[in-house]
């Protein structure tokens, strides 16, 4: 997998979400989905998101859910 969480600025539940990853030292790329470092990177309009790859896993606080099922 090739997970990647990204994020945008003043976005309360993405700095949820890092705090969670940070919180358990899970490796993880992050990305600013206004500003991707990947031109490749999905195109996205809700954040936080969890993609792995192209594709969308989970959105929002979902994603801690998701986190804490792939271990």
């Amino acid at each position: 997998m090739s997970l990647v969480i990204y994020v945008r600025e003043d976005c309360h539940d993405c700095d949820k979400v890092l705090a969670y990853i940070n919180g358990r030292g899970l490796d993880i790329g992050i990305d600013d989905i206004d500003n991707p470092k990947d031109p490749e990177a999905p195109r996205l309009f809700a954040a936080p998101a969890l993609c792995d790859g192209p594709r969308l896993l989970a959105y929002g606080i979902d994603i801690i859910a998701v986190l804490d099922r792939i271990g």
